[in-house]
């Protein structure tokens, strides 16, 4: 499954700021190692992003889009 990344914030409006600006800075280093490890594209990505859920792959996606290796 691919999906962005997710969290809880609470606290004052600047500490919640703070946490939304370093989970967007987590989300893009997590996506540039999806991108550059795989064969998933950055469409692909947008798209787990504009539609707002969670991209579950089968076994052999994962293995065409080079997120597996092997199945054993």
């Amino acid at each position: 499954m691919i999906h962005q990344v997710s969290g809880l914030s609470f606290g004052t409006l600047r500490e919640m700021e703070d946490t939304v600006a370093e989970s967007s800075r987590i989300n893009e280093i997590l996506f540039s190692i999806i991108k550059s490890k795989t064969k998933v594209t950055e469409d692909q990505l947008n798209e787990v992003i504009q539609k707002k859920k969670d991209w579950f792959i089968t076994s052999e996606e994962a293995l065409n889009l080079g997120i597996l290796t092997e199945l054993l």
